[in-house]
C-alpha cells in the first residue's frame, strides 16, 4: 500500500491524548467509564472523541444511552493506538530504570586456601564493578 506524504503528515500530527481517550473508551465500553478510568469528566472524553473523529474524518463511536461501542473504524484505530500505548509505557519504563546498584556489606567465610587462591584474585574485579560493595572476608576452616 502506498501512503501519500500529506496523509503521513496528517497522521503524525494527531493528538496522542485523543487516541489515548479512544483506547480508554474501547477498554471501558462507555464515555463515563473512560472518564472514570482517566480521572477526567465525561464532557472531556466526549470532546476528545469528537476532535479525533474530525481528525480522521469518520465516526469512531456510536453514542448510545448506556454504552459507547466503537465503529469498525474505531476498532481499527483503537487497536493501533493500544499498540502505541504499550510502546509508550515500555519507553517510559526504560527511561525511568536506574542502573543496578549493588551496595552494602557481604560477609564471606571460607577456608584460608580457598580465599587466597580462588577468591582473592577475582575480588578486585568485583569491587571495581561495584564500588559501593564492602566485603568482610573471614578465613575460617571450621564447619558450622
Amino acid at each position: 500500500m502506498i501512503v501519500s506524504a500529506s496523509l503521513l503528515c496528517k497522521i503524525y500530527q494527531m493528538d496522542w491524548n485523543n487516541l489515548n481517550v479512544l483506547v480508554a473508551v474501547a477498554r471501558e465500553g462507555s464515555l463515563a467509564g473512560a472518564a472514570r478510568a482517566l480521572g477526567v469528566n465525561h464532557a472531556t472524553i466526549s470532546r476528545r472523541i469528537s476532535a479525533l473523529e474530525v481528525e480522521v474524518g469518520a465516526g469512531l463511536v456510536r453514542r448510545l444511552a448506556r454504552s459507547t461501542p466503537l465503529t469498525e473504524r474505531g476498532h481499527q484505530i483503537a487497536d493501533l493506538a493500544l499498540g502505541m500505548a504499550e510502546r509508550a509505557r515500555q519507553i517510559e519504563r526504560l527511561t525511568k530504570l536506574q542502573p543496578s546498584r549493588v551496595s552494602g556489606t557481604v560477609r564471606l567465610s571460607a577456608p584460608p586456601a580457598m580465599l587466597s587462591k580462588t577468591l582473592m584474585p577475582r575480588l578486585a574485579e568485583v569491587l571495581d564493578t561495584y564500588p559501593e560493595l564492602r566485603l568482610d572476608l573471614v578465613a575460617d576452616s571450621r564447619i558450622t
